[in-house]
Formats: structure tokens, sequence, C-alpha cells
């Protein structure tokens, strides 16, 4: 999948900004200094500085960034390590009997791997065949 190409330019904004060759860039990006989730920010020469709505505390930005996640099925801890709920590691299971329960940033890439060789799979199944079907 390609990413849009607004995106790939408020990327290079940012990181033209980052760098130090390019002027402030405001908008949002994901994970800004290692945290969990996706953040407003201002990025000026080697800072990134989150950008939060007036009231909004960074905590509760982090809490609200975590719920979120954990919503989709995953929890991550301070330590990077993400662990699957209970729901969703059941689902993924599912049709991925071995998935794991958890995995740390650097076992994504083979992660990744295997998450993308399910989608196909799943892909071209008869729609019958699976497990779970969102409703109308």
């Amino acid at each position: 999948m390609r990413a849009s190409s607004s995106g790939n330019c408020s990327a290079a904004a940012a990181v033209t900004a980052l760098i130090g060759t390019g002027p402030p860039h405001t908008g949002h990006l994901p994970g800004p200094n290692g945290l969990p989730g996706g953040y407003p920010v201002t990025v000026h020469h080697r800072t990134v500085e989150l950008r939060l709505p007036p009231g909004l505390t960074h905590r509760e930005a982090l809490d609200w960034n975590l719920r979120r996640a954990e919503l989709d099925g995953v929890m991550v801890d301070p330590t990077g390590i993400t662990r699957l709920t209970p729901t969703a590691l059941t689902a993924l299971r599912t049709h991925w009997p071995t998935a794991p329960g958890s995995y740390t940033p650097d076992e994504l890439a083979a992660l990744r791997t295997e998450l993308l060789r399910l989608r196909d799979r799943l892909r071209h199944q008869p729609s019958g065949h699976l497990a779970h079907r969102p409703a109308n």
C-alpha cells in the first residue's frame, strides 16, 4: 500500500523541519518522542513538541491513546512490548493458531510478514468461510 501524496508532503515537511532545512511544521505525527499513538505536534530543528488542546495534559493525552489502543485490541507497556487483549488474541488465533500474545519492537518485521501472509490468505477465501464478518 502506498502513502498518499498529501501524506508524503506532510511527512516531508516534518522531516525538513526536524533536520533544520525547512520551516517549523505543525501537524500530526504517530509516536512522537516514542509516545504510543498519534498527537498534534510542532516540529522545529531537532525537536518535536506536543501541541495539545488547551486544558489537556500530557498524561491525559497519553491515557487517551492507550485506551484507544486497547479498544483496537492492543496494549503497549512503557518498555515498548505490545500485548494483544484476550479478545483480539482469540480472534487472531482462529486464523493463526501460533500467533504471539505479545511482541517487542524488534519482532515487528517478522510479525509484519506473517500478518501480511494471513491477510492475503483471508482475502482469497470465499466470504462464507471467514470466522467473523462485519455486520451490515
